[in-house]
């Protein structure tokens, strides 16, 4: 209660000194998001930060911003945790082409999170071909960015082996064991074999 007071306050102070349309405005309404996303689970609540955020963008820096693509892809997190899933993708979709178009490359992070959201989105859906395609770009985008031993590539690892679990072909099991074998590896060796996600 003590963080979202003081998120909240500071969403008040930042619209009184900078405006209610301003960046910093944005930037208080996607912490409050992030709050109520990752800590609380206030899913509605931080849908309504996060569109009051591409909103802002938006209007101050037109459709094609990395800002902007940003916010797209915190929409769909909350979208995708409310079951929204034809929102979810369509919220993923265009973070993705606009991260592509502004990028020029696919080789970058921010990409493999538009993949590897997707992913999961296409995995709910039951369309199991299209997010194994996803979650191995995702995969090999971060293993190229970021080498073999990052939190990132053991993510898409685990999101891949999971994937294939449900799957249910002998081989898919046998790939999905070897993956979750390297995440487990990779989160050992940088967090140590006491937290909580060894």
């Amino acid at each position: 209660a003590a963080v979202e007071h003081s998120l909240c306050r500071l969403l008040e102070e930042t619209e009184a000194q900078s405006g209610s349309r301003s960046v910093e405005a944005a930037r208080a309404h996607t912490s409050l998001g992030n709050f109520y996303f990752a800590n609380t689970g206030c899913f509605p609540e931080a849908f309504e930060h996060y569109e009051e955020t591409l909103s802002i963008y938006t209007e101050l820096f037109g459709l094609k911003d990395l800002r902007v693509a940003q916010a797209l892809d915190d929409l769909g997190g909350p979208l995708y945790k409310m079951a929204r899933l034809e929102e979810a993708e369509a919220a993923f979709r265009k973070s993705l082409a606009l991260r592509l178009e502004l990028l020029a490359t696919e080789e970058h992070e921010d990409v493999a999170q538009c993949f590897g959201d997707l992913g999961l989105v296409f995995e709910v859906q039951g369309k199991f071909r299209a997010a194994e395609e996803m979650h191995r770009r995702a995969l090999a985008i971060r293993t190229t960015t970021f080498g073999e031993v990052h939190l990132k590539v053991a993510q898409s690892c685990f999101c891949l082996g999971t994937l294939l679990f449900a799957a249910c072909a002998k081989t898919s099991r046998e790939e999905a064991i070897q993956l979750h074998e390297r995440a487990l590896k990779i989160r050992t060796q940088l967090l140590g074999s006491g937290h909580r996600l060894v």
